[in-house]
């Protein structure tokens, strides 16, 4: 149940003597004393499928991975694939942002699927949004969770003293706490959809902010598809692919907001080769989404957009002559 990892709820799972069934993952067994031997027996648990950062910029403007964790689980999962893009921003009281996009198929709906959250402190929740801070022990710092994804959400809170490391209503505290562990377990925050579904996708967004300054969270926008979800938060726009596979074709959805210009959009998990880039039937421009990374990088506003391999000739383009070309990660103005 540790780990900020994603539980699936079989309760007639099979357990190795003395652990408890929380959902978590599979436990393969001991240390093993060779490479060899972690590569094999069971100990492979995922594949990294994509990553990327921005290789133009000092500071980079996303860092990016996707992995597939299904061997991390029983075969209580046939998929469980996880994305994750931290991104800066401008924003100086909310510097930065986390966004985690999940995508779990339990073999059976019914098992609960649970997206875990751990804090030193406790922590307030209003709807699908939770408010966590760390500013006890010299610490000043805050962070605002959004779930964009599931609809509708549940949240549950667990912990508090002589709670800290409950499983199924029954508290499990370490064998020593120490004297001075301050980093040990107290809360933790367990979200979940409100209906039993074979496949769901859970897509949070954590901004960080400093816990004196109690400034108000920025606005974390659902952007939605069929073929993929993400958020626009500030002057940031991530969308990712909801499937394993890279996207392939056509890529289409819309940015909410009135801005003409000055937002930066990643598109995660997209197939290797150049893409032409339209907004509002115009031609924006083309980029490269690279074979390791399958980010497309651009800069636009808000509106429509399509994205496609081809040049589509029945839009119109606002460019007569040469097709505005963006090398990748660098943006477009």
């Amino acid at each position: 149940v540790a780990h900020n990892s994603l539980l699936i709820k079989d309760p007639n799972e099979t357990m190795p003597s003395g652990i408890v069934n929380s959902g978590g993952q599979r436990r393969p067994g001991g240390e093993k004393g060779t490479f060899s031997a972690w590569m094999s027996s069971g100990y492979d648990t995922g594949t990294v499928l994509d990553y990327a950062y921005d290789e133009i910029n000092i500071v980079p403007s996303y860092s990016y991975i996707k992995g597939d964790i299904t061997r991390a689980y029983s075969d209580k999962v046939s998929e469980v694939v996880r994305s994750m893009m931290f991104i800066p921003l401008s924003d100086t009281e909310h510097p930065a942002a986390l966004i985690v996009m999940d995508k779990v198929t339990s073999t059976n709906p019914t098992f609960v699927k649970t997206w875990l959250l751990h804090t030193q402190q406790d922590f307030t929740i209003s709807g699908t949004t939770a408010i966590i801070k760390r500013d006890t022990d010299g610490y000043n710092g805050r962070m605002d969770l959004t779930t964009l994804l599931p609809a509708n959400a549940t949240y549950t809170k667990i912990g508090g003293v002589g709670n800290e490391f409950n499983i199924n209503g029954i508290n499990y505290p370490p064998e020593s706490m120490g004297n001075n562990g301050c980093e040990r377990g107290l809360y933790r925050l367990e979200v979940s959809p409100s209906s039993a579904n074979a496949t769901d996708y859970f897509l949070n967004v954590m901004q960080v902010s400093t816990a004196s300054a109690n400034a108000n969270p920025l606005n974390a926008e659902l952007i939605e598809t069929d073929l993929l979800a993400g958020v626009k938060i500030y002057d940031r726009v991530a969308v990712f692919g909801k499937n394993k596979a890279r996207m392939n074709g056509t890529i289409s959805f819309n940015v909410p907001g009135t801005e003409i210009s000055g937002l930066k959009v990643t598109v995660a998990g997209a197939s290797e080769g150049t893409w032409y880039v339209y907004k509002d039937s115009d031609l924006l421009c083309t980029a490269d989404a690279t074979s390791d990374g399958g980010i497309i990088f651009f800069e636009g506003g808000a509106g429509s957009y399509i994205v496609t391999k081809g040049a589509i000739s029945n839009i119109v383009t606002r460019f007569s002559s040469a097709t505005p070309t963006v090398a990748l990660a660098t943006p477009v103005s």
